[in-house]
């Protein structure tokens, strides 16, 4: 059953974090790169220990990471679909300069 290994593999959790870790600092998201570092120093401890893949040390990331991922979500008080300038309409179209 591979989506059920995923589940237990350590090394989907290091993705996951890596890819987290990775869009909130190409995405200025300083609350998720705050909560994402104490989780990338425990991951680096794992990789750096002499027990490697086990999920047993990976078990404070995992606990962790759904934290992570809450804080890369939308921002309350922001409107999704609004225009990136504040300006124009919704459908995409970009105002004449």
């Amino acid at each position: 059953m591979p989506i059920l290994g995923l589940l237990v593999s350590a090394a989907a959790y290091m993705w996951l974090l890596l890819a987290s870790f990775g869009y909130a600092v190409s995405r200025g998201r300083a609350m998720g790169v705050v909560l994402a570092t104490p989780c990338l120093a425990a991951a680096l401890v794992c990789v750096l220990s002499p027990v490697n893949g086990s999920i047993r040390y990976m078990m404070p990331i995992i606990a962790s990471l759904p934290v992570v991922l809450c804080a890369l979500g939308p921002t309350p008080g922001r409107e999704a679909s609004a225009c990136p300038r504040g300006e124009g309409s919704r459908t995409g179209s970009v105002p004449a300069r």
